[in-house]
């Protein structure tokens, strides 16, 4: 859904210096190659890009401090940090993909496992054995989490992402599309000295022979932080 926001809005989020009128209502972030109407929020950051402002319909912009406007601008914005500026814009016009309160009726939830009241669980997704939801989580369709995973309060998983048994996952965790965490980090050994371990322990290099592979399976879980982003 679009979002329709005023310029008096915006720099109250931003803490900008606003010049002009600050009831101008914008709808969408705009570079200055990619303006397509009145209603387009320009950001002009760069004073190199000023010149693509020249006959646009362009009412608003987000300039950097101490730049020069064009006097067909309505209400421009001065920010400090233009970095700063993009991530607090960018969280105010993102669409987010939205997954319907509680829990999908397709949705298997195993016995033991512990769902917060305001986690949402998309359909076909598969919560294991004692396995423990944090409040606000948010878990898109299909969606795998393994017995015993605990997954702290604001997560958010996408849809295909896999988690294996036992993982800790921190608080405001995202994992994007069909990321895989807490797969088997297995490896092998021989019963005997292979030719690569022979190679590596005294230079030895010679023919082998068919060697018996046995298995060393990972008894551990992979433990993941608050904050993180993966994928």
């Amino acid at each position: 859904m679009t979002k329709s926001l005023t310029m008096a809005e915006i720099a109250e989020v931003l803490g900008g210096r606003l010049s002009g009128d600050g009831s101008v209502t914008v709808l969408r972030l705009a570079h200055p190659a990619d303006i397509r109407g009145s209603d387009d929020l320009v950001l002009a950051m760069d004073p190199a890009l000023m010149p693509l402002l020249a006959n646009s319909p362009v009412r608003a912009v987000i300039v950097a401090a101490d730049s020069d406007v064009p006097p067909s601008i309505k209400a421009s914005i001065a920010v400090g940090r233009s970095r700063v500026a993009l991530s607090k814009l960018t969280a105010l016009f993102e669409e987010v993909v939205e997954v319907p309160a509680g829990i999908h009726p397709t949705a298997i939830i195993e016995k033991g496992a512990v769902i917060a009241s305001d986690a949402r669980i998309g359909a076909f997704s598969y919560i294991g054995a004692e396995a423990q939801v944090g409040a606000g989580t948010v878990i898109h369709p299909q969606v795998y989490v393994g017995p015993k995973v605990t997954i702290g309060a604001g997560g958010l998983l996408y849809s295909g992402v896999r988690i294996g048994a036992r993982v800790q996952i921190g608080k405001r965790v995202i994992i994007h599309f069909n990321a895989s965490i807490g797969a088997d980090g297995f490896s092998f050994v021989t019963p005997q000295m292979s030719s690569v371990e022979a190679a590596k322990a005294n230079g030895e290099v010679g023919v082998s022979t068919n060697n018996e592979l046995l298995r060393i399976a990972s008894l551990g879980a992979v433990m993941i932080g608050d904050d993180v982003e993966i994928g």
